[in-house]
């Protein structure tokens, strides 16, 4: 889960960005073309947008949420989770700065007043600039839609509170132990 969203947009469209330090000590990106993917002695081709018959697939819809710990922050939402349980969501946020080259890192209490999430964040839609019926994002307003052209890089439109990554710590409400820790399995 911690690398599959990265890794499902470089498989999608064949192209990775990699940000890189200049010799004045400013951060770059780049855009670096990927012809393949190599895996325990099996290749196979990158830009699955570019790939034949693949015109028929308008988009791929993606979610790395899907997790124990959605279910978990949820159902505190909903109320259905003991009063004695402490959730903490820290991870990265979309940076919405076109400039930006990092994420806004975040961290909040999943009973804090400011808090909410619903059923559909964190969910992704990648679109294919080749398909021969391509999506109306409006069919979709409540997630995040990415495209991607040669000539522009890549563009789209983000949800106000769009979780690349996250992690949530539960504990119970006196901290006397952890109820449940999430070990490096980040999310969205």
């Amino acid at each position: 889960m911690t690398w599959s969203r990265t890794g499902l947009c470089d498989y999608l469209y064949g192209v990775r960005t990699r940000v890189t330090k200049r010799d004045d000590g400013e951060f770059e990106p780049i855009m670096e073309k990927i012809e393949n993917h190599t895996w325990a002695g099996k290749t196979i081709p990158s830009n699955f947008f570019a790939q034949p018959g693949s015109e028929n697939v308008s988009a791929v819809l993606f979610s790395n949420a899907a997790t124990i710990t959605k279910f978990n922050r949820m159902g505190k939402l909903a109320g259905i989770v003991s009063k004695n349980v402490k959730m903490i969501r820290c991870g990265f946020l979309y940076n919405p700065d076109p400039r930006a080259l990092f994420p806004t890192p975040f961290s909040i209490d999943v009973d804090s007043e400011k808090y909410e999430e619903s059923w559909s964040d964190s969910l992704t839609m990648y679109h294919n600039s080749n398909a021969k019926h391509p999506l109306n994002p409006k069919l979709f307003p409540d997630i995040s839609h990415i495209w991607y052209d040669d000539r522009k890089g890549f563009t789209g439109i983000t949800t106000p509170y769009d979780v690349l990554s996250s992690m949530t710590v539960t504990i119970s409400s006196d901290g006397s132990r952890p109820v449940e820790e999430e070990r490096r399995t980040l999310e969205g």
